[in-house]
């Protein structure tokens, strides 16, 4: 990563303390490495809490924009403070996007934020563990358990639009599995 590439990031970490700050590093259509600071678009949780403090949602709309701009190479966020250490969701999340990701400390104690540690994570076959998984919505959630668990299920992001009032997708599988729990319609009765 270049020097100015490197320094961005870091600036903008400072500048988004206490939310994470989230952005692409691209290769513009030049052949020049820039960092594209992008919106954290992460909802509010059920309380109304403010989750961009823990957790990041690239905005589609920058993403587009960057991509624009040339090919993405890598996928930036902080951890504020917190250690620059990649999470369970991290790692998941950098082999689903099969590119690097680098992730930046950034402390706000006594007034004055600065960043630290910057630490880079390549995708490299990881999966989380069945037991003893954290959990990050849409990412190590309840479905992606059952995913990782029964390696054949089929991706939410595949089309199906989880309405089981036509037909249900979780028949076709093993015979345990004689109703789903895509929708509340229905029970599972399987026999874990």
């Amino acid at each position: 990563m270049k020097p100015e590439t490197e320094a961005a990031i870091r600036a903008h970490a400072v500048a988004e303390y206490p939310r994470e700050c989230c952005g692409l590093v691209v290769v513009d259509h030049g052949g020049d490495e820039i960092y594209f600071p992008c919106r954290n678009v992460a909802p509010p949780g059920k309380s109304g809490r403010d989750r961009r403090n823990d957790h990041f949602v690239l905005s589609k709309a920058d993403q587009g924009a960057a991509l624009d701009c040339g090919e993405v190479v890598a996928v930036v966020h902080s951890h504020p403070d917190w250690p620059a250490a990649p999470t369970q969701g991290d790692l998941v999340s950098c082999e689903e996007s099969a590119l690097p990701w680098h992730i930046v400390r950034v402390d706000g104690a006594d007034g004055e934020v600065v960043t630290a540690e910057l630490v880079t994570v390549h995708p490299s076959g990881y999966r989380a563990p069945l037991l003893g998984r954290e959990f990050f919505h849409g990412v190590l959630d309840c479905y992606a358990l059952i995913r990782d668990w029964l390696p054949s299920a089929p991706s939410p992001l595949q089309g199906h639009s989880w309405d089981c009032s036509t037909t249900c997708f979780w028949l076709d599988w093993p015979a345990a599995w004689s109703r789903c729990r895509a929708c509340h319609r229905c029970r599972v009765r399987a026999s874990w």
